[in-house]
């Protein structure tokens, strides 16, 4: 590490809202335009997207389904019976048998408010329809990004619990009956060599290092991602692929943020390591609002006039209905950044790492995100790269109606491109 990263040894923690004041300040107009979102497409593929279509083989045998419910604005406390529909939809719970343990792994990057974190409506509702279902043992949890919370071997810096409590899930945690676990705190219960087990990643990938997870995933027979639809200022957009990063202990969150042009591949490797591979029963967000811009922590908050609860069983359907539902309309389609992934990324690690060893100074450059459409996003193809193609069709079951057929349409062109 440089000399400057050794004056930085210190207890600081600094959001991307800094970022964006900081390369006001230090790039001014220069900076602007330099980032773009991952997919600012519509429902026809630009022409210079073709060829990343069009390269890709088709699995005709692969439909994977996804399904959604729309809720009018402010109207989601009277949309609990839709919400069973939507999940019953989704999944026939043949996978779980009494005294199962789910853990419903929440987005807490931060302590900042839905949609800068999980629903918490999604949270209470997830939790009242499983132990409908029978289930009496519920965890519900994550571990918050580097920029607020990092406990190493020796030194202890933030906590999850309070963000979670300052974001308001915490009481729809415990109020809902369902218990909270925070990753960081097993290192209280098991010792720091015990909190977190070394795992690989099924079939080929980019880490060069051993991933440690969580192992809390031991303990836990199920899991279901409560992911947001947000835009995020190095990834692009944060969904379904991209929540698993926190189950890492701090030092495999810093090979990843310093795998460069590997870095999109690897939060989507994340879900291939067996004890979560195994484990993933489902996928839930909400969209009642959207971050469109910045993101992850601070942003251009929207709330459609209808809002889009989504739910399947199968990843890449969730992100690209996802990634679909924040590209599909001005009225919430993600904004430019005015930043480059790898200006706001190495911002991060100077900032948020100084505890964790090996920091390179600085990191590899984490290539933009050039491609409009939500198929050429790089962690989707690595995913498609991995199954061998894309699906012959994404079956989007919409269990209510949207009155904007025009809106619809656009996502079905997205998800389902000719």
């Amino acid at each position: 590490m440089k000399n400057k990263n050794k004056l930085l040894k210190k207890q600081i923690s600094l959001t991307r809202r800094d970022f964006l004041r900081f390369s006001s300040l230090a790039f001014g107009g220069a900076a602007a335009g330099m980032f773009l979102s991952s997919c600012s497409g519509s429902g026809t593929i630009p022409a210079e997207d073709e060829s990343c279509i069009k390269s890709m083989a088709t699995l005709t045998d692969y439909k994977p389904e996804v399904s959604s419910i729309w809720i009018p604005k402010g109207e989601h406390e009277n949309y609990y019976p839709q919400f069973q529909d939507l999940i019953n939809s989704a999944t026939d719970f043949s996978w779980l048998k009494p005294g199962d343990t789910v853990l419903l792994k929440i987005a807490l990057n931060s302590g900042n408010p839905y949609p800068m974190t999980t629903d918490p409506w999604l949270v209470r509702c997830m939790v009242r329809l499983l132990m409908e279902k029978g289930v009496s043992n519920i965890l519900a949890g994550d571990q918050s990004g580097a920029e607020h919370v990092v406990w190493t071997a020796t030194s202890r810096r933030g906590s999850s619990r309070e963000l979670c409590e300052n974001a308001g899930i915490y009481d729809a945690i415990v109020d809902s009956g369902a218990a909270p676990c925070f990753f960081e705190e097993r290192i209280d219960q098991v010792g720091y060599e015990n909190a977190y087990i070394a795992q690989t990643p099924m079939g080929t990938h980019h880490w060069n290092n051993p991933i440690y997870v969580s192992s809390i995933l031991a303990d836990v027979d199920h899991i279901i991602y409560l992911p947001r639809v947000a835009s995020h200022i190095i990834a692009g957009s944060t969904m379904g692929m991209k929540i698993p990063i926190g189950f890492l202990r701090d030092d495999s969150r810093l090979d990843l943020h310093q795998g460069g042009e590997n870095f999109y591949a690897m939060y989507e490797e994340i879900n291939e390591v067996p004890l979560i591979k195994n484990r993933l029963r489902l996928i839930v967000s909400s969209g009642r609002q959207v971050l469109r811009s910045d993101g992850p922590d601070t942003g251009n908050v929207v709330e459609p006039d209808y809002g889009m609860v989504l739910a399947t069983q199968d990843i890449l359907a969730h992100d690209l209905l996802g990634s679909a539902w924040l590209e599909s309309h001005d009225h919430i389609r993600s904004e430019i950044i005015p930043a480059t992934p790898t200006l706001a990324n190495n911002f991060l690690i100077t900032y948020s790492f100084q505890e964790v060893e090996g920091v390179e100074d600085p990191a590899p450059d984490v290539p933009e995100i050039a491609k409009p459409a939500i198929y050429c996003h790089p962690s989707i193809q690595n995913y498609l790269d991995r199954i061998g193609g894309r699906p012959g069709q994404i079956v989007w079951n919409q269990l209510n109606s949207q009155p904007d057929t025009a809106l619809v349409n656009n996502i079905n062109g997205m998800i389902n491109p000719v």
